[in-house]
């Protein structure tokens, strides 16, 4: 019995602190019986939003899937609509607006295509139809290339949104204000039977392509998710995972819990910018997109489907010294807490799926803008958020937290702050939402940003021990 009790004591294990690697920028895709959401998809961002020729597009990805297929709404805003008036089977469309999506279903991460790896590409046309296989194109891959005679099925479908006429391929308008593409991906066309299971993770890239002037000159360099994309290097590509955000903490005792709320307007513990047009809408016609609020009192988020109401897209982000949580603990759970106070238009508005992102890479408060705003790195929970419930403003506002336990622990393992995005899924027009940030007034202290942590210490489990029975004669 003694020689069992200290094999049982000598196995006594300590659950690990989660790894602490890069990983590869995530999005997290939610299920639909039927047709997509749109308004409760996924949602993630890239590219610059420029004015000028050339310019710079930016787009927002939405992602979702079904029974059947995977589906990705593209919404690009875009000064500069360029399209081939008659494709043939020979004509390059990445000189003309257009955006892959590509999938690594094996997620083999191969330093070149596999045959579990693809790319469908969709072409802006005039005409806004949908699945015109002129302005289509397919590849498999082939080991060491791409098989572009692959013939999997799948439909698109564009639209676009201009000021005057002619629209399109001109540019005597001035500008333009972008296009949108439709995916429906079968899983069948990509090698599998039915949707992967929940928590299945695939490599996944998306390009945009961009002409702004006159063919055959006028070609703008591509704009690619995630940075490091190369479409002939799946290793490269980024992740999309089927299902909503889910973390499972590590198993612990809560010991205590710490509350992180700036102090005073000066007070960096918390920091925090929004960017975009604000509640107004203000920014023109290019949405204030290098303006900077780092010292606003405000946050605002928001966003929807047309690129003609860019200028009243908005996001917000949020930095958290954790340096007040002791040293040596497993998060238990977080929350992320924000009081609303306002929202455009009550009558006609609708509720907003507003996603939390975890951010990885660095940014300052006070020179932040939309253009130069970190990419996401993962969407880790969501809510909705509503329109404001009072006739009139009561103080602090109406208060909306999100899970923020996956971010805190991952940020806490690193020795890092906590570094976060928030930006809705909307489709509708009068979405967004009106916040309060950390440098609000002294008076108004209690409607700062404010993160709750419980931690605690990982709970030891004895591991098994078998010992073999000795039968003495």
């Amino acid at each position: 019995m003694a020689f069992v009790a200290a094999m049982m004591a000598a196995l006594t294990f300590q659950a690990p602190a989660a790894a602490q690697r890069v990983q590869p920028r995530r999005v997290n895709a939610p299920y639909f019986p039927g047709a997509p959401a749109w308004s409760r998809s996924a949602i993630f961002w890239f590219g610059q939003n420029q004015q000028g020729l050339p310019s710079r597009n930016y787009p927002d990805v939405r992602v979702g899937y079904s029974n059947t297929a995977l589906h990705v709404r593209v919404t690009v805003v875009d000064y500069a609509l360029w399209y081939s008036p008659s494709p043939s089977a020979a004509t390059d469309l990445t000189q003309y607006d257009a955006v892959a999506i590509y999938l690594d279903t094996g997620r083999d991460r191969s330093a070149a295509p596999q045959a579990d790896d693809y790319w469908f590409l969709s072409a802006y046309r005039w005409d806004s139809g949908g699945n015109n296989p002129a302005y289509q194109r397919r590849a498999r891959g082939a080991g060491a290339g791409w098989d572009t005679s692959w013939a999997g099925a799948w439909t698109d479908a564009t639209n676009g949104d201009w000021n005057c006429d002619p629209g399109p391929n001109s540019n005597a308008c001035g500008i333009d204000n972008g296009w949108t593409a439709f995916f429906n991906i079968p899983f069948s066309s990509v090698g599998l039977s039915a949707p992967p299971p929940t928590g299945t993770v695939i490599g996944f890239g998306v390009a945009l392509y961009d002409r702004d002037d006159q063919p055959p000159a006028g070609a703008v360099a591509p704009q690619m998710w995630p940075e490091t994309f190369n479409a002939d290097s799946p290793a490269t590509w980024g992740e999309l995972r089927f299902g909503e955000p889910s973390h499972r903490p590590v198993p612990a005792i809560a010991r205590g819990a710490t509350m992180i709320r700036a102090a005073s307007p000066a007070d960096n513990t918390v920091e925090d910018a929004w960017m975009g047009g604000g509640g107004l809408c203000n920014g023109g016609q290019f949405g204030g997109s290098t303006v900077n609020h780092g010292a606003a009192v405000d946050l605002y988020f928001g966003t929807e489907v047309r690129p003609v109401h860019f200028p009243c897209f908005n996001k917000s982000f949020l930095r958290f010294q954790l340096s007040a949580l002791p040293p040596g603990k497993v998060i238990v759970s977080a929350s992320l807490t924000l009081h609303l106070w306002g929202s455009a238009d009550p009558t006609r508005a609708q509720r907003s799926w507003v996603h939390l992102f975890t951010v990885s890479d660095p940014w300052d408060e006070m020179t932040i803008h939309w253009n130069n705003a970190p990419l996401a790195q993962e969407n880790v929970s969501a809510i909705y958020v509503y329109t404001y419930s009072q006739a009139s403003i009561v103080w602090p506002g109406d208060p909306y937290a999100w899970d923020a336990t996956q971010a805190v622990a991952e940020a806490y393992a690193r020795g890092q702050p906590l570094s976060v995005a928030l930006y809705g899924s909307d489709t509708a027009e009068h979405s967004s939402k009106y916040l309060t940030s950390s440098e609000a007034e002294n008076w108004n202290a209690a409607g700062r940003p404010r993160l709750d942590v419980v931690w605690g210490d990982a709970i030891q489990f004895p591991a098994r021990a078998f010992a073999p029975r000795v039968v003495r004669p």
